[in-house]
C-alpha cells in the first residue's frame, strides 16, 4: 500500500512538474520503464533512488510520504 501511495505523488508531483516521464528518468538516471514501474506501485526505489527522485522532483524526500492531502501540489522547491 505504501509503495503505491508513493508511486501516486511521485506521478503527481512529476506532472506538477510539467516532466514527462522520458524527462525525470533523464534525470534521475533510470529508465523510462522504471518511472513507469514505480508510478504503478509495482517497484518501488532504493534509499539512494529515493533521494535521486527527490531532487530531481525539487521536493523535499519527506514531502514524497505526504499523503494525507495528495491533492495538493507539492512545495515549491
Amino acid at each position: 500500500m505504501l509503495q503505491k501511495k508513493l508511486g501516486e505523488r511521485s506521478g503527481q508531483t512529476r506532472r506538477y512538474r510539467k516532466l514527462t516521464q522520458a524527462r525525470l528518468a533523464n534525470r534521475v538516471g533510470c529508465s523510462v520503464e522504471l518511472i513507469s514501474l514505480l508510478e504503478r506501485g509495482v517497484s518501488e526505489p532504493s534509499i539512494a533512488g529515493l533521494e535521486r527522485f527527490s531532487g530531481a522532483l525539487k521536493v523535499d524526500v519527506r514531502e514524497s510520504f505526504t499523503f494525507d492531502n495528495s491533492d495538493r501540489p507539492p512545495k515549491k522547491g
